[in-house]
């Protein structure tokens, strides 16, 4: 009896240590409720990667799977872009969803391909401005409302909307500015620029579809729907854009709108008699008395080579001098000694001293002389009178310089000079009274610092005078004048001189104090109390 209840004690602690030992039962899960599972060794993350947010999706647009055509890199908050042909959507799924993590939503209409490439990685900040502007290459932007990224056609945010602007231009031509901005901003060339036509509203066409003035081109800079007017009246810019478009127009706009460049030139025009000293010219003078420096610059009249020692060879070298054969430059003064000692002389004519003003790379012309009627052409009308038709045209003659200056930034001038000096020496008879006309013209191209004075010269003319002397009273007398007289003739040669010495204006004060300048040496001449109030009035 004792032996069997040991026997059974024994039997239940064998059960009571198996129970023990026998893992517990599986737990059932209930449904809903999410179950983690830990691997025993996870791989590492990706840098900046995790869980991307829900995104709403909108009608007509589903998922779309990944393409090898999009690529980035984050390393270190900088990002590496390769996007190659890439789908717009996809872009978007991977700059808003993988690398910003925002919510976002995006328009069925936006569509589009995207080809963009970094060589380097740029900062976290400027994935949202890079993004803004691959979404315009596609006519696309976006909008921030409440959490949310709305990326939309341009046409659908607020303050797209093309307006119009007008710019009130201040210094240049709105024909130009129009021309010069149709250049810039249009990547093709494709932008045409127009000036307004101004007609009363009675008259006034309706506006045609497709007759735009102006049309951005492709790869422009600006956006389709710009347009761009010039009002030539007002000497305005009417411009179409939206208001991103116009701030980036108006800054290019004051760029261009600025006070031009403009010289006042000084010229002296003077004749000087060639004789004694000066037989063989003034530049002859100038190389064997003077101390004088020629201008390296080079002229388009060729320089004649009669500067040498050679006495014997100077009057025939000199008898083929025609246009300015030489030309330099005065730093000391030597050469307006020299002439104001041959004027004192008389052996010196000022054929004129006029100031002009020119615009950069505008001419400017001056003229001093007669208009000669010169007849092209006769004919006779048959009829009862049979008169003589006479075609007449007239010729401009006399002192006629046209001067064309370019300016550069350092002050240098670049001077484009046409020099003539005309007149008509004589009458003959050809039918009708027809009058030859002597001329000297040359052109040359020259350089100057701001201020500095520039001869040229070696315009030499022969000039033969006919004098009648004899007694007087019976000199007089028609048959026996020539029994008491004498005709002589002379020649005289004269050479002519040009001198020019530009002064660069750059701005207001500066055109001021050249106007000032020259109205005290016109109150130095004339004591009139006229000037005297007018540079008062005008200081």
């Amino acid at each position: 009896m004792n032996m069997s209840r040991i026997s059974t004690i024994i039997v239940l602690m064998c059960a009571i240590v198996a129970a023990g030992a026998t893992p517990l039962p599986a737990q059932t899960q209930s449904p809903g409720v999410p179950q983690e599972y830990v691997p025993a060794q996870a791989p590492p993350p990706l840098p900046e990667a995790g869980p991307r947010p829900p995104v709403p999706q909108t009608p007509g647009s589903p998922p779309r799977p990944p393409s090898h055509s999009v690529q980035t890199a984050v390393k270190k908050g900088e990002i590496s872009f390769n996007f190659d042909d890439a789908d717009i959507f996809e872009v978007i799924q991977t700059v808003f969803g993988d690398i910003l993590k925002v919510n976002y939503m995006v328009d069925p209409n936006v569509k589009g391909r995207v080809n963009f490439k970094t060589i380097s990685p740029v900062p976290r900040d400027s994935v949202l401005s890079i993004m803004e502007t691959l979404l315009a290459l596609n006519d696309a932007g976006f909008t921030l409302d409440k959490d949310i990224y709305k990326i939309v056609p341009l046409g659908m945010i607020p303050g797209t909307t093309p307006k119009v602007f007008v710019y009130p231009l201040q210094n240049s031509k709105a024909t130009h500015v129009a021309s010069l901005l149709q250049s810039i901003l249009s990547g093709t060339g494709n932008t045409r620029a127009l000036p307004v036509q101004h007609r009363s509203s009675s008259s006034t066409p309706q506006p045609r579809t497709g007759a735009s003035v102006a049309v951005a081109g492709n790869g422009s800079l600006v956006g389709p729907d710009t347009r761009l007017l010039a009002d030539e009246i007002t000497n305005s810019l009417i411009v179409l854009a939206t208001p991103a478009d116009y701030s980036f127009i108006e800054e290019t706009i004051k760029k261009l709108d600025t006070v031009p460049r403009q010289v006042l030139i000084e010229v002296l025009i003077a004749e000087v008699t060639l004789q004694d000293q000066l037989q063989f010219g003034v530049e002859w003078l100038m190389k064997t008395n003077l101390n004088f420096k020629l201008n390296p610059f080079t002229s388009q009249v060729d320089v004649k080579g009669y500067m040498g020692q050679n006495s014997d060879l100077l009057p025939d070298t000199a008898k083929g001098i025609s246009g300015f054969s030489f030309m330099a430059t005065d730093p000391d003064g030597t050469v307006r000694a020299l002439l104001q000692a041959l004027a004192s002389d008389s052996k010196l004519n000022v054929l004129a001293s006029p100031h002009i003003i020119a615009a950069d790379n505008r001419e400017a012309k001056i003229q001093i002389g007669d208009q000669v009627p010169i007849a092209t052409s006769q004919s006779t009308q048959v009829g009862t009178s049979n008169s003589i038709l006479t075609t007449i045209q007239y010729k401009d003659t006399g002192i006629i310089l046209k001067v064309k200056p370019q300016i550069n930034e350092s002050g240098l001038v670049a001077l484009e000079v046409v020099q003539e000096v005309s007149d008509f020496s004589q009458q003959k008879v050809l039918g009708t009274e027809q009058y030859v006309i002597s001329k000297r013209e040359a052109s040359t191209n020259l350089v100057a610092q701001d201020g500095q004075t520039i001869i040229i010269g070696g315009l030499i003319k022969d000039r033969t005078n006919k004098t009648f002397e004899g007694i007087p009273l019976l000199s007089k007398i028609p048959v026996l004048k020539y029994i008491f007289g004498s005709t002589t003739d002379s020649t005289t040669r004269t050479e002519l001189l040009v001198l020019l010495t530009p002064h660069v204006i750059r701005d207001h004060e500066k055109a001021a104090e050249v106007t000032t300048g020259y109205m005290n040496r016109l109150k130095g001449i004339n004591k009139d109390k006229k000037i005297d109030e007018f540079i008062k009035n005008n200081r």
